[in-house]
């Protein structure tokens, strides 16, 4: 990850459009997300959508060990083409390098 963040690119099957997408990952165990997850772009037509993974606080991340990986759990939303909706969980790994 960046100072500040990373997208992260995940395929889908073209049957499915993505509304949006939530999550995150409270570092260091204060009640507040650490890692937060947001939908940068979505094009469904190929079946692909970019997810933002941004640190929101620095400081609770880079205390945590050099090299230390993080699993961010990430919900999608997602509409099928028959217009059922449903939501899909996928984890993102982030790995401290600072």
């Amino acid at each position: 990850c960046s100072d500040e963040g990373k997208t992260c690119v995940v395929e889908i099957s073209d049957t499915y459009d993505v509304e949006g997408v939530s999550g995150g990952l409270d570092c260091n165990k204060d009640g507040e997300a650490d890692i937060v997850a947001s939908l940068k772009y979505a094009n469904n037509y190929y079946g692909y959508f970019g997810v933002y993974l941004e640190i929101v606080n620095p400081q609770a991340v880079i205390a945590t060990q050099k090299g230390k990986t993080y699993k961010v759990p990430v919900t999608v939303m997602l509409t099928g083409k028959d217009g059922v909706s449903r939501n899909a969980t996928v984890n993102l790994s982030v790995k401290v390098k600072k």
